[in-house]
């Protein structure tokens, strides 16, 4: 059986204050346009707790298809609970064209409660499919999303996996068309 995926790791250190006790991260379900670039995912964390870091880990995959939109790029920055901390820094590197890994420091404390991480999602070439989003249970289990103390000691994460659906949009004259039949009928 082929097996398409698209995988992110990222690494994010921060220094912690108090000891955390969680965090959950409800990853949910998003539909995005076939065959568009530069689609956005925003994933929240919940808790509350002061973290230290998170191994960030994201794959997008669906056995039966040779073809998963791609993970284009990963923002732990701008706008999310990292991104208010002035020392912290993000730099991102492509391993592979469907890998990219993220580098997060900083020397403030960050709480684990709010937009955790962008995605750009890239859906070129894919359509009318829906795909798992895991950021528990990556690269066949061996890799989840963590967040760490300042000792560098796990912090118990809950992790909801959850789902892309790709679908065609149809073209505003088809709709339009579409419409105007429904319309039509009913008279």
């Amino acid at each position: 059986m082929f097996k398409s995926t698209t995988f992110i790791a990222t690494t994010v250190a921060f220094c912690l204050v108090g000891s955390a006790r969680g965090a959950t991260i409800d990853v949910g379900t998003f539909n995005l346009a076939a065959d568009t670039p530069g689609q956005t995912l925003e994933i929240n964390v919940t808790g509350g707790d002061a973290v230290a870091g998170v191994d960030f880990f994201a794959e997008i995959f669906n056995d039966a298809l040779a073809v998963t939109p791609v993970i284009a790029d990963v923002d732990l920055l701008t706008g999310t609970i990292f991104g208010e901390l002035g020392s912290a820094n993000q730099t991102n590197s492509i391993a592979e064209p469907t890998r990219i890994y993220s580098i997060i420091d900083a020397t403030e404390t960050a709480n684990a409660d709010g937009l955790l991480v962008t995605l750009e999602v890239d859906t070129t070439g894919v359509s009318d499919a829906s795909f798992n989003l895991l950021l528990a249970g990556v690269a066949d289990g061996a890799a989840d999303t963590q967040f760490f103390d300042l000792a560098g000691a796990g912090i118990t994460t809950n992790i909801v996996n959850g789902l892309i659906v790709v679908a065609a949009v149809p073209e505003p004259a088809l709709a339009g068309l579409a419409g105007l039949g429904l319309l039509l009928r009913r008279r």
